[in-house]
């Protein structure tokens, strides 16, 4: 049986809690490692988290002080 990776980080729900960004998977390391990119409406990232801690966002409390996070960056770049 095989596990995808985005599922348990909870990709979906970070969509759903971020509609304003667009909220992607980026193949990293010459295709051996990935991260989770949030972007702004420019293309800007605006955070981000490796593959490996990606699991940690399975977490509903762990994504959603990612989600504030997030938030909180996107405010300081645009005050």
């Amino acid at each position: 049986m095989t596990t995808d990776p985005l599922q348990p980080a909870g990709f979906d729900a970070l969509q759903r809690a971020l509609p304003e960004y667009d909220v992607r998977i980026e193949l990293r390391n010459f295709d051996r490692a990935f991260a989770l990119l949030i972007l702004d409406r420019d293309g800007r990232e605006v955070a981000s988290i490796d593959g490996q801690s990606m699991r940690c966002l399975s977490r509903l409390s762990w994504r959603q002080e990612f989600v504030d996070a997030v938030r909180r960056s996107a405010r300081r770049r645009n005050p």
